[in-house]
């Protein structure tokens, strides 16, 4: 089972005016409403949008296996203990989680500005 966005066909209504007691139309429509479907179409389109936006895909699920590692080793460090001397695989987490921001609070903005 998928789910699929569609475009809804746009439907008609008669609402009374206010004041004159005229009846005036106006046109009612959702912008997408969402169908589920049990076909293998909906994980085409799915397949197909990612396929058109590749560096926008990597970008996201480098995204998500980063914050993965960060959680994961945030509680592997958290379960040796406090850090001793120098502390370098706490340092090493905090410049990965650093870096990871950085990233997408300075760098894509950036792109995004003066790509335009």
């Amino acid at each position: 089972m998928g789910v699929a966005l569609e475009r809804p066909t746009p439907t008609h209504r008669e609402d009374d005016a206010v004041g004159d007691g005229c009846r005036r139309r106006s046109q009612c429509r959702d912008v997408f409403a969402v169908r589920v479907c049990g076909s293998g179409m909906a994980l085409a389109g799915i397949v197909a949008e990612l396929r058109a936006h590749p560096v926008a895909v990597a970008l996201e699920l480098g995204s998500v296996l980063v914050c993965c590692l960060l959680f994961a080793g945030t509680f592997v460090l958290l379960a040796t203990g406090a850090p001793t001397g120098r502390g370098d695989p706490w340092l090493a987490l905090i410049g990965v989680g650093v870096a990871f921001v950085l990233f997408w609070t300075v760098l894509v903005p950036l792109y995004e500005r003066t790509r335009t």
